[in-house]
């Protein structure tokens, strides 16, 4: 037997099919099962969640950064700079998606902790 949930329930479906000799049942829960490269509209389904529940100005303030922060990395010049001033000295040392991938953060939580305890 062989339970996976979200990344893991990849495996799960994965290792019955490919070694259904060994395994004889697996239970997949919440596999992502299409590969995708740009996962943007995994994103603007928490947008528009919390637009709806009354957080358009956070929304608008989340995506004007955004869009500041992806400006200021655009350009190794102010790449570094940008680092520095949200996470301190060293951070420049980091690559951009390292650094998005800590300011990510802010919305990943939101999958985790309700808003005021509303779904």
């Amino acid at each position: 037997m062989f339970l996976g949930v979200s990344y893991p329930g990849i495996r799960a479906a994965l290792v019955r099919e490919k070694y259904p000799e060994t395994i004889f049942a697996s239970l997949s829960s919440s596999a992502p099962v299409h590969a995708q490269i740009d996962m943007s509209v995994y994103w603007d389904h928490i947008y528009r969640s919390l637009n709806a529940i009354g957080f358009k100005n956070c929304t608008n303030d989340i995506v004007a950064v955004t869009k500041y922060i992806d400006n200021q990395l655009s350009a190794e010049d102010t790449a570094a700079a940008i680092m520095k001033q949200y996470l301190g000295v060293g951070a420049e040392n980091n690559s951009n998606e390292n650094f998005a991938g800590a300011l990510n953060l802010i919305y990943t939580s939101w999958q985790d902790v309700l808003v005021e305890g509303r779904v």
